[in-house]
């Protein structure tokens, strides 16, 4: 009787953290792309001597925005 109810609680944990856990990988997938994404956007910016420094932060705001992130953080770099 105990292990049908154990069994039957951890099958609502695990349906409870299975959403977080796909947004938690989607997030780290993204953030690795985007540090991919600043590191090319800083080997065609080195040439203007403008880096866009490679901290968590921005590489998860370009995971999540894309290339016109990048964009916009080369321009600020740039302004700088």
């Amino acid at each position: 009787m105990y292990f049908i109810i154990g069994v039957g609680i951890l099958l609502v944990v695990l349906l409870l953290l299975a959403v977080p856990f796909k947004i938690m990988i989607k997030l780290l997938i993204n953030a690795l792309a985007g540090a991919i994404v600043i590191l090319m956007v800083n080997l065609v910016l080195s040439n203007f001597e403008i880096i866009i420094p490679l901290t968590k932060f921005n590489s998860i705001l370009v995971g999540i925005f894309g290339v016109p992130a990048a964009i916009l953080m080369g321009i600020y770099y740039a302004l700088q």
